[in-house]
């Protein structure tokens, strides 16, 4: 396999090990609840915990992405960093259940366990996509994202059926089977670095290359844009969306409805890579913005 099919692959990979994460994320939030208690610590501890699990996210993203890159730039591989620290996030998930069962020393190591999964599961975000933006050429890359994202979309629409289906089994089943499915399909990055950089060993064109430099007021608001884009997203998906839609339906009804965002997300992703190569990223993005803004 050779070529564009090489990138693409990649992009599917790594598509498929962000759907891991993320049903691996909606477990530990279906169960926060439940450790907690078992922990002795309130179950109305759990949305405030979730709020900060997503701001050490926030941290931890940008610091293992400029990190990844360094490490790239440095010493040409990040597989092998991303499967260790994806082997650290594991075995601390892999635990949460059990040091809930600890006795007394169980709300602390709860806490600090939660804290090391959030931190070291940053490597499952951005550095694969400083891996596939390094080896991949650049007109093909809203194409490459397009198809990383659907595991990302695929991973939020079955959110809400994992919620049914783990009612009532015991957690230590679904975070051994999560855990230890994710880290052996994250080890596979290995492999799929060792392709793009064979695919990018013959010398690509100057404009596949080229990065256009962007000052640091330009970097500022584009940042501010984004953090804008993220926390209207979040809001709507996460806070609005579920008293929204009990307005015209009864709850039983929400696990089909909530859904419908990620499939919308899904869909619209490859469009969205072909408007991109045509008009360019920011037209896009700003009238996509506007259009989601409307809505």
């Amino acid at each position: 396999m050779t070529g564009p099919s090489v990138s693409a692959g990649a992009a599917l990979y790594i598509a498929g090990v962000q759907f891991l994460f993320v049903t691996t994320w909606t477990v530990y939030a279906i169960y926060l609840p439940q450790l907690l208690e078992t922990a002795g610590l309130p179950r109305a501890w759990a949305p405030w915990i979730l709020l900060l699990d997503q701001l050490a996210f926030l941290v931890a993203d940008i610091a293992t992405g400029v990190f990844a890159d360094r490490v790239q730039r440095t010493l040409g591989r990040i597989g092998p960093w991303i499967v260790g620290a994806t082997a650290l996030s594991c075995l601390a998930f892999l635990l949460l259940p059990l040091a809930a069962r600890s006795g007394s020393a169980a709300s602390g190591w709860m806490l600090a366990l939660t804290l090391v999964w959030t931190l070291s599961s940053s490597a499952l975000r951005a550095p694969p996509w400083v891996l596939l933006g390094r080896h991949a050429a650049r007109p093909a890359l809203p194409w490459l994202n397009a198809l990383t994202l659907l595991g990302l979309a695929a991973g939020g629409a079955v959110a809400p059926y994992l919620g049914v289906l783990l009612k009532g089994v015991d957690p230590r089943l679904p975070f051994a089977l999560s855990s230890l499915t994710l880290l052996a399909t994250t080890a596979g990055l290995v492999q799929v670095e060792r392709a793009l950089a064979r695919r990018r060993s013959a010398p690509l064109p100057a404009e596949t290359t080229q990065i256009p430099h962007v000052g640091g007021a330009g970097h500022a608001a584009w940042m501010l844009g984004v953090l804008l884009l993220a926390a209207a997203y979040q809001a709507q998906v996460f806070v609005n969306a579920a008293p929204h839609y009990l307005r015209f339906t009864v709850p039983s009804a929400l696990e089909w409805l909530l859904p419908l965002f990620w499939v919308g997300f899904g869909v619209a992703m490859l469009p969205g890579a072909a408007l991109c190569r045509a008009f360019g990223a920011l037209p896009t993005l700003a009238a996509s913005a506007l259009c989601g803004a409307a809505a």
